[in-house]
């Protein structure tokens, strides 16, 4: 039996509440890549799209692993890391890329989407709305993958 959100303690956070009412998220095939410069966030990232549901790894700037195909990346920093952003892209540079900034200015999300980025969320960020958003850039990867594209001059 599963306990309801109301049954958490008063000084849950909103991120532990949002865990607990996703417990039951079905498994998912896609893998979401995560790079982030900070363990802590990189963790917290990695441990909610696996309450998703989504399998998950992080990209360690100073180890990274070697990710093969994943569906997605969440690139997480500030626009003073925007050569690792276009590192990421240039390392996966056919997967959707959603963009986590730390209070972003509007230049700072168009020189983000100028690098590849297909989304920016500005942090601190909900966690509904960075799923609604990744479900939004896989459905649009999927999309296009699955239709002919067309080249207009």
């Amino acid at each position: 039996s599963q306990l309801p959100s109301w049954g958490l303690p008063i000084v849950a956070t909103d991120d532990e509440r949002v865990l607990f009412s996703h417990i039951r998220a079905k498994p998912r095939r896609e893998l979401i890549a995560v790079r982030s410069h900070c363990f802590d966030m990189a963790d917290m990232l990695v441990s909610v799209c696996r309450r998703q549901g989504y399998a998950a790894v992080w990209l360690d700037p100073l180890h990274p692993p070697r990710v093969d195909g994943p569906a997605a990346v969440l690139w997480e920093g500030n626009p003073r890391g925007f050569d690792d952003l276009r590192a990421v892209r240039g390392r996966y540079p056919q997967i959707p890329l959603l963009a986590l900034l730390d209070f972003p200015r509007w230049e700072d999300v168009e020189r983000a989407k100028q690098i590849g980025a297909a989304s920016v969320l500005a942090k601190p960020l909900s966690l509904d709305d960075l799923f609604g958003r990744l479900v939004d850039i896989l459905n649009s990867s999927y999309s296009n993958k699955n239709s002919p594209s067309l080249d207009v001059a």
